[in-house]
């Protein structure tokens, strides 16, 4: 799995979920914000947010965002 990981893991959200027997491991990107008259504002990057009324498990299953940074299995 280490092949799947950045060279540079500087505000990268690493995010590991045990469903049942199976794990999953995602590496979300950072995040910037853009202000006016202002410097970049870099935060590191952080998994959906769960859906209201469904389990972590099913949003980050049916996220394309997650998909998106899924990096094992």
């Amino acid at each position: 799995m280490s092949e799947r990981l950045s060279q540079d893991m500087n505000n990268r959200g690493l995010y590991i979920a045990i469903f049942g027997s199976q794990l999953y491991v995602y590496l979300f990107p950072p995040e910037t914000s853009k202000e006016l008259n202002r410097p970049d504002i870099i935060t590191a990057g952080r998994r959906p947010g769960r859906e209201t009324g469904r389990s972590l498990q099913d949003t980050l299953r049916e996220s394309a965002y997650a998909k998106q940074y899924q990096i094992y299995p």
